[in-house]
């Protein structure tokens, strides 16, 4: 009976020091975008003629609705850490306020990290038809002809045509573009994926009790000015879906796009 009671108490007294040595839980508070729109510095209204790019095409904004996906932590050490998956995937839209704000799913690890970033779009991996059942996500579908999946980007505008008098339709959708052979066949050989990362190299620390929160600023004209001035004359209605020259430019321009302040 004395032999029980012993052991008894050494396996008490085990589990009580397993606990003392199991690891903190360094997980802290919630990472949040808030997201705004201007044109330059000028905040965007929809429908009202009042913008102009590097062109000299005046324009109107009707619509703006993108993806973005696939954040990535830059650890103080440079090594990155990737979240790839479905719930990592923002639907943002100009005109629906709820989807200006977007709180990342999970916690985080403490400590000072080195940068923070996201894919624009989806990459070739993750954009996939049918991945979303419901609208509005699933209303950003790209044509099966085309590559199938999702628009990265739809920036619907109407501009000014000084030739002929008229306000014409820009639809500078983005995405998956195909490339034909040079036998004018429409069939499509291949397709590419013009979604890139967007990186902000300004470190921030995560701290038990504390919330980060950063503002990222979408400028609309950087997509039409740097590094290739686009001119609307050029790209008319939906052509741009299938247009990879245009497609490789926005891609191009869109390094100068987002912005980031971390609210203090």
């Amino acid at each position: 009976m004395k032999k029980c009671g012993f052991i008894l108490l050494i396996a008490v007294f085990g589990i009580l020091l397993s606990g003392c040595n199991e690891p903190e839980d360094l997980s802290f508070g919630k990472i949040t975008f808030n997201f705004s729109f201007v044109v330059d510095s000028v905040p965007v209204t929809l429908n009202e003629l009042k913008y102009e790019n590097a062109a000299g095409n005046k324009y109107m904004i009707e619509d703006i609705q993108l993806f973005l996906s696939r954040v990535k932590f830059i650890h103080s050490d440079q090594s990155e850490q990737v979240f790839n998956t479905a719930e990592f995937i923002h639907y943002l839209d100009f005109a629906d306020n709820s989807t200006l704000s977007w709180t990342l799913p999970v916690k985080y690890d403490g400590g000072v990290y080195k940068g923070i970033g996201f894919t624009f779009g989806l990459n070739n991996e993750m954009n996939n038809s049918r991945l979303f059942k419901n609208a509005p996500e699933s209303d950003m579908f790209w044509p099966e002809a085309l590559g199938g999946g999702y628009h990265y980007m739809k920036l619907n505008c109407k501009w000014y045509d000084k030739a002929s008098d008229n306000f014409l339709p820009l639809n500078f959708h983005l995405g998956r573009c195909p490339v034909y052979g040079e036998d004018g066949s429409n069939t499509p050989v291949t397709f590419v994926d013009y979604d890139f990362e967007v990186n902000f190299s300004e470190a921030f620390e995560v701290v038990e009790g504390k919330d980060n929160v950063f503002n990222i600023i979408v400028n609309i004209n950087k997509w039409f000015d740097t590094p290739n001035v686009i001119d609307f004359s050029n790209y008319i209605g939906i052509a741009i879906m299938e247009n990879q020259g245009i497609q490789v430019m926005a891609q191009q321009n869109g390094a100068d796009v987002f912005t980031m302040e971390e609210v203090q």
